[in-house]
């Protein structure tokens, strides 16, 4: 999914000390003509569209393993009801059960195999996430394992491409595996070293 023709950003990981794995996705890119389906960010004072604790866009109950919830998220917290592609969230995963990763994407496609938010038991850890708009004007929220209090608030949209040629315009992709040190997905296998 990432057009050939992108500006190219390059990618170094460091680790201090110890043995890590590295995974990474990519989610969007960024080109200097107008797309199709891409477009100029608008930043917004961050707004509350889900809060699964109470019931604030979706039903009051944690997300279990292998659920999905769908966040309507045109028109609301500042966000156009039209005009846009994608949309910027801080997505949060709170009072979590047991290690799980939380997918974003697209309403109404499948759960690709990338991962947004990943967590352990007990834990409270936030993400800013760029994540598609798809069916309905919805972003689905998808939990793997165990269950999980999701949060999240958009804080910016971009544009469906409009006629504005200066700067950059985004273009946001399903989320997609390109690097993996765990099994060699487009790096060496093994842990990264100090």
């Amino acid at each position: 999914g990432v057009d050939a023709n992108a500006l190219y950003i390059g990618v170094n990981v460091f680790n201090s000390s110890g043995q890590t794995a590295i995974v990474a996705d990519v989610m969007g890119y960024y080109v200097d003509t107008p797309p199709a389906g891409g477009g100029r960010f608008t930043s917004l004072t961050p707004a509350r569209v889900l809060d699964t604790r109470d019931g604030t866009g979706a039903t009051s109950a944690p997300v279990g393993p292998g659920q999905a919830i769908d966040v309507a998220v045109l028109g609301r917290g500042g966000v156009p009801a039209s005009g846009l592609s994608s949309v910027d969230r801080s997505v949060a995963g709170v009072r979590t059960t047991g290690s799980t990763f939380v997918t974003v994407s697209p309403s109404g496609t499948p759960v690709p195999f990338a991962s947004n938010l990943n967590l352990v038991a007990g834990e409270v850890r936030p993400n800013l996430v760029t994540a598609k708009v798809g069916a309905g004007g919805a972003v689905s929220l998808y939990n793997a394992t165990g269950s999980v209090h999701l949060v999240a608030d958009v804080a910016g949209w971009y544009d469906d491409g409009g006629t504005d040629d200066t700067g950059a315009h985004h273009v946001a992709v399903l989320p997609k595996r390109i690097a993996d040190t765990r099994d060699g997905t487009g790096v060496p296998a093994g842990r990264l070293g100090p």
